[in-house]
């Protein structure tokens, strides 16, 4: 299920030249799925949720839900498009990549679990799975083919029922720098780090949560001009501030 979310540009001015920062929000993914050990033929793409489990992590019901690990894939091109817009075409480089997720403490359902602990998040080059047909069984290959890590995260798992967003800050590794500057596809593959940890959070398929808050997975990503792109910018600040204090005066 594809579902994208309105894409917001924030224009940040630095002195006189405009629009020194360019970030683009609302990019949500267009698939999403998990995937169990303990269930290794189920396909869960059709969930509601998300989970990345360790061994040992406890489910609502005080039973261990089993290794889990999830996949994520989000189309950068309307970020790609805004970057090219306002720097020209590829003169401009990534600053910062977030995922926005928001987790779900104690979900209703066996298969997911809640824990304190740590997980991973990795690119993918493999861009060609399908959430709709992606187990545990199938997906090893493209389990084991994850490339650069992007960070290793804490997960509290302090057992509440809260529904909170969570942010994390992923490191700007130069696969997926270059995938955002060929405007394409991005996936990325979250594991356990620890045996403890249980995060489970909304897929792009939830459909009840509140409204103030984002609901489903979001990459936001943000950019600056190159050098010479910068200085240009500068030059035809100044330019105009020479223009207008010409007509004053006139």
């Amino acid at each position: 299920m594809r579902v994208l979310l309105p894409v917001t540009v924030l224009f940040l001015t630095c002195g006189i030249a405009a629009a020194a920062t360019i970030s683009v929000s609302g990019l949500s993914d267009v698939q999403d799925t998990f995937v169990r050990h303990d269930a290794a033929a189920t396909n869960y793409g059709s969930q509601g949720g998300l989970s990345v489990s360790g061994a040992t992590a406890l489910n609502k019901f005080g039973a261990i839900a089993g290794v889990a690990e999830t996949f994520m894939k989000f189309d950068v091109s309307s970020a790609f498009d805004a970057f090219n817009t306002q720097y020209g075409v590829g003169n401009w480089h990534l600053t910062a990549a977030t995922l926005l997720l928001v987790e779900q403490g104690l979900a209703n359902n066996a298969a997911f679990s809640t824990g304190a602990g740590q997980f991973r998040v990795q690119y993918l080059a493999d861009d060609s799975w399908s959430a709709s047909t992606l187990t545990w069984n199938n997906s090893r290959t493209l389990a084991g083919s994850a490339g650069s890590f992007l960070g290793t995260f804490a997960n509290v798992g302090d057992g509440d029922q809260r529904t909170s967003l969570r942010t994390f800050e992923l490191d700007l590794v130069a696969d997926l720098s270059a995938d955002v500057a060929s405007g394409g596809t991005i996936s990325f593959y979250l594991s356990p780090a620890s045996d403890t940890v249980g995060f489970t959070f909304n897929s792009t398929n939830i459909t009840s949560t509140p409204t103030d808050i984002r609901p489903m997975p979001v990459l936001e990503l943000t950019a600056v001009p190159e050098p010479v792109s910068l200085a240009l910018l500068a030059a035809a600040g100044l330019a105009l501030l020479r223009t207008e204090r010409k007509g004053t005066a006139a």
